[in-house]
């Protein structure tokens, strides 16, 4: 796991930023204003601030705790996964920003920004939208569908916010918290640049799901990448992946990078990971990226990586000599720590695994037996991270 922590401090948002940062991606526009969404807001926010103490700046993030450290910017802070009333007064106060005196705008957008987005169509109520969006979450729906569901009642989402920017130019830096190739989609995709008809994705999803909703969704599609804007990805979680399986590599453990498409249920990533370990024939690791489904029938303590914790052993429990690790990279698991591992030696009381997963408290379980990351703040979001680490050769 030092690998894995310290792959993770060098993958850093603070890191995106260096001197040059305009030269090297062709910004030549001279910069109006910055903005600075998500969960990576503040890490993005400070570094800037090294090299441009000047530009009008906009944060908008979930932790208020560094807000003294602020300056020369306009900070909110709202509420995540489901948005509030709060939520609703800091986007308004995000359109009074960028109407006022508009020009070209640089944006900063990661992970945990969709809720913050929250800006309800013609017709939608905050009501409805919250309805939704916890049943879908609760639901175990993949990100890329309920992202798509959030676009829809978004005023701001699915290219709303680059309406506004209109006629001017945007420069968007995307730290990526989904699959690669929909990095246009993290926050719901504030910035557009894709064709979508999101009425009848929407609908679809809805329809899938069994949720009704109360008023129609409204008529709208993704706006296009307007010409001379830019969307840019800096980095995602397959390329942390990449860069721990590098560094064990160079020590001479073998690896192996496991990919799992969007919305696989926790379980199914379990069952194949017992799978990999089987065909094992001698010691390596097995690691990847994801945010795996979980169908949450009750409140409970934990999160997608604690749970995971838990299957894994529950369909590795009769094997040997294996070690398995799940964390959040943006330093929280759901409702309690930021992760959890588990190993062959751990000894629960009978039952105590099947009844956590059917409770869906796998957190409280993890820190009765000292095997919870704690959270933590990271500054970070690059998805949650998986490693089984198969310790000596089976048979």
């Amino acid at each position: 796991m030092p690998i894995v922590f310290e792959s993770l401090r060098n993958c850093h948002p603070k890191n995106a930023i260096f001197e040059g940062f305009f030269e090297y991606y062709g910004i030549k526009d001279k910069i109006k204003k910055a903005v600075f969404i998500g969960k990576c807001a503040l890490s993005f926010y400070f570094r800037f601030r090294e090299f441009d103490k000047k530009t009008p700046s906009f944060i908008y993030c979930v932790d208020k705790r560094k807000k003294h450290l602020v300056s020369n910017a306009i900070f909110r802070c709202g509420t995540h996964p489901l948005p509030s009333r709060k939520n609703v007064k800091c986007c308004e106060d995000l359109v009074e920003f960028l109407e006022k005196d508009k020009g070209e705008t640089l944006f900063f957008i990661s992970g945990g920004t969709s809720s913050l987005l929250c800006l309800p169509e013609d017709g939608m109520t905050l009501e409805e939208i919250l309805k939704i969006e916890k049943t879908l979450l609760l639901s175990g729906a993949p990100i890329k569908e309920i992202n798509i569901v959030r676009m829809a009642l978004s005023k701001l989402r699915g290219g709303g916010i680059a309406e506004i920017v209109k006629p001017f130019n945007f420069y968007s830096f995307i730290w990526c918290d989904m699959n690669g190739k929909d990095y246009k989609m993290v926050g719901s995709a504030p910035l557009g640049g894709f064709n979508l008809d999101l009425k009848k994705e929407a609908d679809r999803i809805l329809f899938n799901y069994h949720i009704k909703v109360n008023s129609p969704i409204p008529q709208k599609v993704v706006k296009k990448e307007t010409k001379g804007s830019k969307i840019i990805k800096l980095f995602d979680a397959d390329s942390l992946v990449h860069q721990i399986s590098l560094k064990l590599k160079n020590r001479g453990i073998k690896t192996k990078i496991l990919k799992f498409k969007e919305g696989t249920q926790a379980e199914e990533v379990a069952k194949a990971l017992l799978m990999n370990f089987k065909r094992a024939n001698e010691p390596m690791v097995f690691l990847g990226s994801g945010e795996f489904s979980v169908s949450v029938k009750k409140d409970g303590s934990g999160g997608r990586c604690s749970h995971l914790c838990l299957l894994v052993y529950k369909y590795l429990r009769e094997e040997k000599n294996w070690f398995f690790s799940a964390i959040a990279t943006d330093g929280k698991d759901g409702n309690l720590g930021a992760g959890g591992f588990i190993h062959f030696n751990c000894k629960f009381e009978e039952n105590e695994i099947e009844n956590n997963l059917n409770n869906f408290s796998s957190g409280k379980l993890l820190e009765k037996y000292n095997l919870l990351y704690k959270s933590r703040d990271s500054g970070n979001n690059l998805r949650d991270i998986f490693v089984l680490v198969v310790e000596k050769k089976n048979g």
